[in-house]
């Protein structure tokens, strides 16, 4: 389960598009802080104390406001269009209590006998939207591959072994990782290759294949 890592922010009083983008230029992220009906509340951090959270999956957060701490959520983070820069950040209140709606990465285990016998792994699903107790967000899903044979699937039906209170909330029938077959290879199925002498030209009125 994630961990709650403590952020220390500090409350704005620059707002808009030309503010915040000054921030950015100084190396500090804006940020919003929501939920639990209250107000939002607009903060900044400086963006070599958030980036490592963000970088590192965390989704929880004991969020330090000018000394006033909250249990939040990393909710909505925007990149730059390289995603080298992070250029904002949203923050949700939660409490113990709540149930809350996440998106979790899949992290696959084990080795699949398909595989030593050629096959190739496809993985069409890399997350799953979840639903979870606030303060028990998974900080990913571990998919155990080493049943799967040549040609098998799984569904997201059939992942059970769930940390407790977790709920897939992606379709059942949803595939989640595939062993294909090896593909054939192109040059083997032309038939038989002509006799060759020993020069490796083919014999007058050898067959061509």
């Amino acid at each position: 389960m994630s961990t709650a890592v403590k952020l220390s922010v500090s409350k704005r009083t620059e707002e808009g598009t030309r503010a915040c983008r000054n921030l950015r230029i100084q190396g500090i992220v804006p940020c919003n802080v929501y939920g639990h009906g209250q107000d939002p509340v607009p903060v900044k951090v400086a963006a070599d104390k958030v980036r490592p959270l963000i970088n590192a999956g965390v989704k929880v957060v004991d969020l330090d406001v000018d000394g006033k701490v909250e249990s939040v959520l990393v909710r909505d983070v925007q990149w730059d269009t390289f995603s080298n820069h992070v250029y904002h950040v949203d923050f949700q209140r939660v409490d113990a209590t709540q149930r809350v709606l996440v998106e979790v990465p899949i992290q696959l285990r084990g080795t699949a006998p398909g595989v030593v016998a050629g096959g190739h792994v496809e993985q069409p699903l890399h997350s799953l939207h979840v639903e979870c107790p606030a303060l028990e967000v998974p900080d990913q899903i571990i998919v155990k591959i080493a049943a799967l044979e040549l040609d098998q699937s799984l569904h997201v039906k059939d992942l059970t072994d769930l940390p407790a209170g977790v709920v897939i909330k992606n379709a059942p029938d949803l595939v989640v990782v595939h062993i294909a077959k090896p593909k054939a290879d192109p040059g083997s199925g032309g038939g038989a290759a002509p006799e060759a002498d020993a020069a490796g030209k083919p014999k007058e009125g050898a067959a061509s294949a």
